[in-house]
């Protein structure tokens, strides 16, 4: 979740059995380098997801790249 508002807000509906890993870039990196992920989407807009790419690097996960401009 981008915000800790927005985890609120999924909280409030009811949300039951998923695993919320937090917030923010935190979130992503933690998301990233859980032991059960075995891939790692980057579908992100600059830099907001790098440091979840490579937490997801040094933890060893496949990572795919999904943006339009790759330089």
């Amino acid at each position: 979740m981008a915000t800790g508002d927005a985890l609120d807000r999924l909280k409030a509906n009811g949300l039951a059995g998923v695993l919320l890993a937090g917030t923010g870039r935190d979130g992503l990196v933690a998301v990233a380098s859980h032991p059960d992920v075995d891939l790692v989407l980057c579908a992100s807009a600059g830099t907001d997801g790098l440091e979840a790419v490579m937490a997801a690097i040094e933890h060893g996960k496949t990572v795919a790249i999904a943006t339009k401009r790759s330089w």
